[in-house]
């Protein structure tokens, strides 16, 4: 049986929590939903077209085309929304018993706690894990979330990142947690 990985909004830089890099296991099936089209032109995309186990999508996570309870893994890194559309959408497309990974800088951890998670709490899932990670390919993301005044946990404006490509140093924060 095969194992339905859904990541939304992996960018340039698929599944880049994991240890050692992108990889899949046998009977692993990754799809990546990404609404900016010119992401999948990046270097490790073209590594990847090839690999019969890999799948793009573009795509936006508030209307995912999939059928209810068709993925086991859902990936969200840096990816949610504070008016929890979009968690109802994977909610709905994740199967019983499935994961969902959430994340997003350290820096970012009350907002994360305070939108997601809680909703996630308030929809019956269950946390079972929370790690540090850095940015595996070792480079800043092209894009951040910028807090100000009116926007303190800067949820809604993504602003070019003026360290892309650097070096990254940043903790990134993973929360998992299992659907009921």
């Amino acid at each position: 049986m095969t194992h339905r990985i859904l990541e939304i909004g992996p960018g340039k830089q698929p599944m880049h929590h994991l240890e050692g890099g992108f990889h899949l296991k046998d009977g692993q099936e990754y799809i990546g939903l990404e609404i900016d089209r010119e992401a999948f032109n990046a270097r490790i995309w073209e590594q990847l077209r090839d690999n019969k186990q890999v799948h793009t999508v573009i795509g936006n996570v508030r209307h995912i085309p999939a059928q209810n309870g068709s993925f086991d893994e859902v990936v969200m890194l840096g990816s949610t929304s504070d008016d929890g559309l979009d968690l109802k959408e994977v909610d709905r497309v994740l199967r019983s018993g499935g994961i969902i990974k959430i994340g997003a800088n350290r820096d970012a951890r009350k907002w994360l706690e305070e939108t997601s998670c809680k909703q996630l709490e308030n929809m019956g899932y269950r946390k079972t894990e929370e790690t540090e990670h850095t940015y595996e390919n070792g480079v800043q993301p092209d894009f951040i979330m910028v807090p100000t005044p009116e926007d303190p946990f800067a949820t809604h404006k993504s602003t070019p990142n003026p360290k892309a490509g650097q070096p990254a140093q940043d903790p990134y924060l993973v929360i998992t947690y299992q659907k009921p």
